[in-house]
């Protein structure tokens, strides 16, 4: 049998290909986690804008 055949069907082989998948899922959760909590900060930085914003400057189009 081909060694590279039997390397790639054992366990550790398996548990490590394993381990590399669930890593990269992790890493992306984080990317996804900080996206989020910038988009977060940026909405409640607007939202504290808004209210600060004089009414008289508001006319009917730009008006929530």
């Amino acid at each position: 049998m081909n060694q590279q055949y039997l390397v790639q069907k054992s366990p550790r082989f398996e548990y490590e290909k394993k381990l590399e998948k669930i890593s990269m899922i992790l890493q992306a959760g984080d990317l996804i986690t900080v996206f989020y909590e910038n988009l977060l900060k940026q909405i409640r930085y607007l939202q504290l804008r808004l209210k600060q914003w004089p009414d008289s400057k508001c006319n009917n189009r730009t008006r929530l």
